[in-house]
């Protein structure tokens, strides 16, 4: 989701930013970058995801003056390359954008926070709850994790976005926007529906390549 930032007040900036730099900042400590120069297969699988998600970027619809969504693609990246290298990723891609494209600088902290570490969040954390609650169960980490982590990402964002319009009154600012916040939620399915097919392809013929899925905890379920 991109939204032309004059319309939106200073403080919502700064807090965005704090939450950019705060989260960059613990993605690049906690990544793995030694595995990841080690093994070139990651890093191809890093940057084919991020072409892909570059892709799903440019194909988005204007719902209201000033507001574009798209597609976000960040289940996917989570799942397959984890979270760090999922929030590293993703600002890489709205940096370009900011470097090469119309975004002004000042769109970047509240674009990050929307489309890239809200829905890496909510996917982490969903895979984490499966795990925890659900058991070795591979349908469930596909399924719920696959085609439930691109639903729950798209929600979250919808509800935080509409929260946030509606508490600071942006509503009346955004022309015609109010009756279209409902209908960011029917994103989620096809959202969810492209992240679930992705990854229970990728799951059931390359395991190895998704970094969230543990071939030696998910095994004991198989009959």
């Amino acid at each position: 989701m991109l939204i032309d930032p004059s319309r939106i007040p200073p403080f919502v900036h700064i807090l965005a930013s704090l939450c950019l730099a705060l989260s960059v900042f613990v993605a690049v400590w906690k990544a793995p970058w030694q595995a990841f120069r080690r093994a070139p297969q990651r890093q191809h699988l890093l940057f084919g995801s991020l072409a892909l998600i570059v892709l799903l970027w440019t194909l988005s619809i204007q719902i209201a003056p000033g507001i574009r969504v798209h597609m976000l693609g960040m289940t996917t990246l989570t799942l397959m390359l984890g979270w760090p290298m999922a929030i590293i990723g993703g600002s890489l891609i709205l940096a370009l954008k900011l470097a090469i494209g119309p975004m002004p600088f000042l769109a970047l902290p509240l674009s990050w926070l929307l489309i890239v570490g809200l829905p890496a969040t909510t996917s982490r954390l969903l895979v984490v709850g499966l795990r925890h609650f659900g058991g070795p169960n591979p349908y469930l980490f596909v399924l719920g994790a696959g085609f439930g982590g691109g639903v729950a990402s798209v929600l979250v964002v919808a509800a935080a976005s509409g929260g946030l319009f509606t508490i600071l009154g942006l509503t009346q600012v955004f022309e015609g926007l109010g009756p279209m916040l409902p209908l960011l939620a029917l994103a989620a399915f096809p959202e969810g529906f492209v992240n679930g097919v992705i990854m229970t392809s990728i799951t059931v013929v390359k395991p190895s390549w998704v970094k969230t899925f543990d071939e030696s905890y998910y095994q004991h379920s198989e009959p």
